[in-house]
């Protein structure tokens, strides 16, 4: 038996032929799920499931082993830490593991910081991301080739493209690139996030690195702590789950992509976080219709119950500008760039750019106000 240790890179699958038929890359991170839940090591698990179509993820507590949904999401808003936070207000001590994008690793930092979540009872089983999309991007291209969004099947990201599976077998596979050259493509917050593996996960799992021949039925495992070798090692122990040492070939070509995507993303912020693309998003900010969904949404802002909602419009308070500057100040400093809010903002107003600038800027502003004081 392949030993499972911290630091160690696998290739890993589900033993149940069916789970790996049905859900994404041999069904691991699904398995991982029930054997937590059936080994009673988490009261709960909080993951996505389909909702009226493969478009629709939406965010679910499950607390039973058999109910533990199947599938790859691309155009699901982050939630994931939100719901986390709201667990464990109503009970600190509740045992939770979670899937989770970098984004979502993120947000639970943010959480844990401050004591919205306890971080000692959450396994985090993370999923590599190379960007998620709008459900609108998608709906464009299968109306452009008269496709009936019911017959999707799933859809995945996988070596630069967006791949959808219909129900028929068939499959549509359009380039990334093209569809960011043409003004379209991953959220533009997406195309700013330099964190593709999650760093904060106890597990990062993904397609990168899998052999071709075993693409779509393995997922390239990597062990970041302690609680994540034991979660592995002993769903292998179970046999829930088997593995195999990654080949080192494996490793370079997860690491390549890794960094061919870092390098496109470190290119996306000298484009976007600069003064003129700034004036431009807080020109936008005349769009505002005042419907506060951007802070509805926010993983960090809607857990938060710190005293400033007062003034920032939870309650009674119209949003302004002072308002909006006073969001923009706190939120800088805790946005993890997951583009919820731009995703809820009917006017298409780019707020992760106002806060990507304001907190790129931030280190320059205040060594500047240090020499001035000095001086």
């Amino acid at each position: 038996m392949t030993e499972v240790r911290v630091g160690g890179c696998y290739l890993a699958r589900s033993t149940d032929e069916g789970t790996v038929e049905e859900a994404a890359c041999g069904g691991v991170v699904t398995e991982l799920l029930r054997y937590a839940l059936r080994e009673d090591l988490v009261d709960v698990a909080v993951c996505v499931e389909r909702g009226a179509d493969a478009l629709d993820g939406r965010p679910i507590v499950v607390d039973d082993p058999s109910e533990v949904p199947s599938g790859s999401y691309h155009c699901a808003p982050v939630q994931l830490a939100r719901l986390v936070a709201e667990l464990h207000r109503e009970d600190p001590t509740l045992r939770v593991a979670v899937t989770c994008r970098p984004c979502d690793a993120r947000a639970l930092d943010r959480l844990a910081e401050r004591d919205l979540v306890n971080p000692d009872r959450v396994y985090r089983i993370g999923l590599n991301c190379g960007g998620t999309f709008e459900p609108r991007v998608v709906l464009e291209i299968l109306e452009e080739r008269g496709v009936d969004p019911l017959d999707v099947e799933r859809e995945e990201v996988a070596k630069g493209h967006l791949i959808i599976e219909l129900r028929d077998g068939e499959e549509i596979k359009v380039s990334i690139d093209d569809l960011e050259e043409k003004g379209s493509g991953r959220r533009e917050s997406c195309r700013r996030c330099d964190e593709n593996i999650p760093e904060r996960a106890d597990l990062a799992c993904g397609n990168w690195g899998v052999p071709d021949e075993m693409m779509g039925e393995w997922t390239f495992v990597e062990v970041k702590t302690e609680d994540g070798r034991d979660l592995l090692a002993g769903a292998v122990k179970d046999g829930a789950v088997e593995v195999r040492e990654a080949p080192e070939g494996s490793v370079r070509v997860r690491e390549k992509i890794d960094e061919i995507m870092r390098k496109m993303a470190r290119s996306w912020r000298e484009r976007t976080l600069d003064e003129d693309h700034l004036a431009e998003a807080l020109e936008a900010l005349d769009r505002c219709i005042k419907c506060r969904s951007c802070r509805q949404v926010c993983p960090v802002c809607a857990s938060c119950e710190e005293g400033c909602w007062a003034f920032a419009g939870r309650e009674s308070v119209t949003p302004t500008p002072v308002w909006h500057a006073h969001v923009a100040q706190c939120v800088a400093l805790y946005c993890v760039e997951c583009g919820a809010c731009e995703t809820a903002c009917p006017a298409e107003i780019p707020l992760t750019r106002i806060y990507g600038v304001l907190r790129e800027r931030l280190p320059d502003l205040l060594e500047r106000l240090a020499g001035r004081a000095e001086g």
